[in-house]
């Protein structure tokens, strides 16, 4: 997957909108988040952040983009450091667009490539699956 350097391509002003699956307390749950690039105050460098769509308080700082997930942090008020990483395995592939300064909106066709890939293994997984569970059930 290309999501790495996806989100390395951010400019100033750009962010990617996506949605992610993770379990809570056993059950499966969804969450709109949105990663948005600014430069710092200073100028000379891009800061991360991810945070809710919906929500107006708390987002964490992205630390580092590796090949399989977003690695976050954030500070508590009192000055404790949590973590959390967000696997790009989660991400729902048809939910990712990404958001360039100056434009309203463009999806990458890198996702269209990878979700025509996904796409074609999960109808070929479920032929399969509905081929073996035909074969079980007997005829009367």
């Amino acid at each position: 997957m290309q999501l790495r350097s996806l989100f390395n391509s951010l400019k100033d002003g750009d962010s990617i909108s996506f949605t992610y699956r993770f379990k809570e307390y056993g059950q499966l749950k969804e969450r709109d988040l949105i990663v948005e690039a600014d430069t710092n105050y200073k100028g000379d460098r891009l800061i991360l952040s991810i945070k809710t769509k919906t929500g107006f308080l708390g987002s964490m700082n992205i630390d580092k983009v590796t090949p399989s997930r977003l690695k976050a942090y954030d500070y508590n008020m009192m000055s404790v450091r949590s973590t959390y990483d967000f696997i790009f395995k989660d991400m729902v592939m048809e939910s990712i667009v990404v958001n360039r300064k100056g434009v309203l909106e463009e999806t990458s066709s890198l996702d269209f490539k990878v979700l025509s890939e996904l796409k074609e293994y999960v109808d070929e997984y479920q032929s399969l699956l509905h081929q073996d569970t035909q074969a079980d059930v007997p005829e009367c």
